[in-house]
């Protein structure tokens, strides 16, 4: 499971990475949890790429009282045409969630060491994720999910699964809501190479959901 991230770019480091016309800025967060409101990027009618603010957690629309279903923030890869959650979504909302680099944790002598995994370029990463609009009278949620597949040789000692992550050839698939080919969606679900990314102990702060500080994505001391 992914359960936060890191989101430090700037407006026109969004805009040229993914070619928009024009972008969301936000304040750079260094421990983004669940529940927050974040950028995502969805392909509109006219092909063009737009940033939005979506709130991490899926609440899929049909759900009638969303208390029950709890924070889906994460998608099994395996299971998306299957989950009744995610299965509606797969075929119109699919979205890109751009970070800037993510946390997972490993137990190491009793305690909860996180790790964070970067490109090592430095350039966002488009993980896959979907979206869905949840409303009951006045109240309406924008909402999304990230999606998980199996983890690469770099991430497996840490945790055994990862977001996936999509170069540019798979992000314009994966955006075209206007097909929907099983097959051809769930080829682009594998883990990212591992050569491209690199991973580190960070401080156990970061444990802490309300830890926001650049320190939170700063290698320890060896």
């Amino acid at each position: 499971m992914c359960g936060r991230f890191a989101y430090i770019a700037s407006y026109d480091k969004l805009k040229y990475q993914f070619h928009l016309s024009k972008s969301i800025e936000i304040t750079p967060r260094f421990n983004i949890a669940p529940g927050a409101e974040l950028v995502c990027l969805v392909e509109t009618e006219a092909y063009e790429i737009q940033s939005v603010l979506l709130r991490w957690g899926l609440i899929p629309s049909w759900v009638t009282d969303r208390k029950k279903i709890g924070s889906l923030i994460n998608a099994r890869a395996e299971t998306l045409f299957e989950k009744p959650a995610f299965r509606q979504a797969m075929k119109s909302k699919r979205c890109l969630m751009p970070m800037s680099g993510f946390y997972e944790w490993h137990q190491e002598e009793g305690i909860k060491q996180p790790y964070f995994f970067q490109k090592k370029n430095r350039d966002l990463l488009a993980v896959a994720a979907l979206w869905d609009t949840w409303q009951h009278e006045e109240e309406v949620i924008h909402s999304c999910c990230l999606i998980t597949t199996d983890a690469n040789p770099l991430m497996l000692p840490v945790h055994h699964r990862m977001p996936v992550i999509l170069d540019e050839e798979a992000q314009a698939i994966w955006l075209d809501n206007t097909q929907c080919d099983k097959a051809q969606l769930l080829a682009l679900m594998k883990p990212y190479p591992y050569d491209d990314l690199e991973g580190y102990r960070v401080s156990t702060l970061v444990n802490k959901a309300d830890f926001d500080h650049p320190l939170a994505m700063e290698p320890l001391a060896k």
